[in-house]
């Protein structure tokens, strides 16, 4: 069964998922096992991306969180990720305007089990120059 971040991860464009979060982020919607021109998935992603959604989620009810929720474990994968790639905790702290604790924190629960949920959850950010992670969405 997908979990309710799945939507994300498929094989679906960034721009298709753009669309999907604001549309219809917050709420639950059923992928067709055939991709139907009436579907409210098609009319709003196009056919081909509907086709690639329902390849990998057909037949399932899938939760599209909210923009504000991808963009929160965005920004906390990142923070995890500059720390792995050396960063101070104050240069990531001042980057994404937060205090020093803050940072801690975010690691911390990000360290006791939900750091393969969060990669899980969210669609893997596109790196610019190995320094800076940028979410499109």
């Amino acid at each position: 069964m997908p979990t309710q971040s799945d939507i994300l991860i498929g094989e679906v464009s960034d721009e298709a998922i753009k669309k999907l979060v604001a549309q219809f982020g917050g709420g639950r919607i059923y992928v067709p096992k055939q991709v139907d021109p009436n579907h409210p998935i098609t009319q709003c992603i196009g056919t081909l991306e509907a086709q690639r959604l329902s390849k990998t989620n057909a037949g399932n009810t899938v939760f599209i969180p909210k923009k504000h929720k991808v963009t929160i474990r965005m920004r906390n994968l990142q923070i995890l990720q500059a720390l792995i790639r050396g960063e101070t905790t104050d240069e990531v702290a001042k980057r994404h305007n937060m205090t020093k604790r803050n940072v801690r924190l975010i690691v911390a629960g990000l360290t006791r089990g939900k750091f393969e949920a969060l990669q899980r959850n969210v669609r893997t950010a596109k790196i610019k120059n190995d320094q800076q992670m940028e979410l499109e969405l």
